[in-house]
Parts: C-alpha cells; structure tokens; sequence
C-alpha cells in the first residue's frame, strides 16, 4: 500500500515456460535484480467513484490486490469494490485465501470467481467457463461517469472483456488496463 515506504512486495508465481519467473525462482537471498517501475498508471483518490469494477485474469490480480487494499483500509471511502477473478483451475488462484479474507471484513468489496476448469462439476463458490457479458452484468457496477472498470489479465482475455464492455455499453473512458 501507499503507506509501505522504503520496500515493496511481489507476488511471483511460478511458470514452467516462464523465463522471469524461472530468473525469480532460482534467486537467493540476498541476491539482486535491477528493475525499473511499472508501466501505466491508476491514481486512485478516495470517493472518486461510487463503484469500481475489477477484472482481473491470472496474475492480473496483483495491482487489483495493491488497488483494493488501499480503499479498503479507508473507513472515509465509501468506494463499492466488485472483482470478477478468471482462471483456469482452483490452483491457479492467486491469494484466494487474502481475497476471502478482505472480501469477508468488509461489505464494500465482493469477489466473484471463475474457473475454466472447476475442481468438481458442481462447484459452487462462482462461475464455470469463461468470463462472459451475463456474468459481468451480474457484476460490475452500472455504467456511468460514477464507475470505473479496472482490467489486468493475459492479451486474449483483455481482447474479450473489452468486446464484453462494449457490449454492455462501457465507454472507453470508464475502463483501465494495468
């Protein structure tokens, strides 16, 4: 969060073909890796929004997590936060033990999962398949210049939820993409 001076976290996991995250793994302590500081940026002021769609797919989570936890910590932001959170299988979810955790202290923030692959056939903890325009019409705010859609997940996902937007009449400028 922003009151986190002088270090910083990082959530890596770990992909068999993943060149960065195979330099990650084999890093000791104490090791160093020279960096430089994320493109695009989301400034976030409290209240500047009523409500605040999240998509996030994979490890598109990771500036979702920085972005929620922050309004969270607010008890002066009355900010509704909705995450929709897309992966291919139970396993592939990235701090969903954290997420339930936020989710359960506050009644601002709802999370709402997707799974390509459920664990069994009747799971019920959210959606099966991908995400679709039926479940971010369940999901995310309503459209207008009170809301604002937050996107970070793999190219193709960001390609449908951008067709999926439009679809539900989301314009350009109420729509962000870490």
């Amino acid at each position: 969060t922003n009151d986190q001076l002088g270090s910083f976290d990082l959530v890596i996991k770990v992909y068999p073909q993943g060149l960065m995250t195979k330099q990650f793994e084999s890093m000791q302590v104490g090791d160093t890796i020279e960096m430089i500081k994320p493109v695009g940026r989301m400034e976030y002021r409290k209240n500047q929004y009523k409500h605040i769609g999240m998509i996030a797919g994979g490890t598109g989570i990771t500036p979702m997590l920085q972005v929620g936890a922050e309004m969270l910590k607010r008890a002066d932001d009355h900010t509704r936060v909705s995450l929709v959170f897309a992966n291919r299988t139970f396993g592939d979810i990235i701090l969903k033990e954290k997420l339930d955790e936020m989710a359960a202290s506050s009644n601002k923030l709802t999370v709402h999962y997707v799974l390509e692959q459920p664990p069994v056939p009747d799971w019920k903890e959210g959606d099966i398949g991908f995400v679709t325009p039926a479940i971010l019409r369940r999901t995310m705010p309503q459209r207008g210049d009170d809301c604002k859609v937050l996107l970070c997940g793999p190219p193709p996902m960001l390609a449908a939820m951008d067709r999926a937007l439009g679809e539900l009449g989301f314009a350009e400028q109420h729509i962000f993409k870490f």
